[in-house]
């Protein structure tokens, strides 16, 4: 099975984006994915540089993928590399990622091999008035095959939450062409029936049992 694992950095933005692509290379050496894998770094609006080479250096089989004008974003970039690399599974990261605990490439492909060919993701929300229930995009797996089917081109800024949690996100597709998208932990896959109610899951507890961290992870709070 060929695996890549897609890392979105609009590397103008700012320095706090790169702080934070360093904290995801640091936590992926410190975690290790426990399977091979390639890279795919995706450059919003930007080019390739020696300092970036450098910087994502330690992570396997890099290739860079400049997007010049950054459009749509990190979800423009999360098509176009579905689009564009072949690969039997593609595991997905915002630029606000990170890694929590070593082995977690092993948890994706166990889960996607024991489900079929479907959307998982490391944390979801079940839905309210204002969101439709939705795998998050800040860490989520799905083969290319499947993504590429998604019928609708992400090319603005504005489309990039209603692709998340609107009524034509990329969950509720995946559910209205007859397939399951799943919360997956590190104990187990989740219907979403059950997303709310994983031990130590997304805002639940210590979350431990959340594979990947991100912004939001980072703002709850145990009560």
């Amino acid at each position: 099975m060929k695996i890549s694992v897609m890392y979105n950095f609009p590397a103008l933005a700012g320095d706090q984006h790169v702080q934070w692509a360093l904290r995801f290379i640091q936590s992926y050496n410190q975690h290790p994915p426990g399977m091979m894998h390639d890279t795919i770094v995706a450059l919003n609006d930007a080019r390739v540089t020696p300092e970036i080479t450098c910087m994502f250096s330690s992570l396997p089989n890099v290739t860079f993928l400049e997007r010049p004008g950054g459009i749509a974003q990190d979800i423009g970039a999360y098509q176009e590399a579905a689009a564009t690399f072949p690969s039997d599974l593609m595991v997905f990261f915002g630029g606000r990622s990170y890694f929590r605990r070593g082995g977690w490439m092993d948890r994706v492909v166990t889960s996607y091999l024991k489900r079929g060919d479907t959307l998982f993701g490391a944390t979801a929300n079940r839905g309210d008035g204002h969101a439709q229930p939705h795998i998050r995009t800040t860490g989520f797996w799905i083969s290319p095959r499947l993504f590429n089917q998604y019928p609708h081109k992400i090319t603005t800024n504005e489309e990039r939450y209603p692709f998340e949690h609107g009524q034509n996100c990329l969950t509720s597709w995946i559910k209205r062409i007859g397939r399951i998208p799943y919360l997956v932990s590190w104990d187990g896959e989740y219907v979403w029936k059950d997303w709310d109610s994983v031990t130590n899951g997304f805002h639940r507890g210590n979350q431990s049992n959340v594979l990947f961290g991100d912004r939001v992870t980072e703002l709850y709070r145990n009560p």
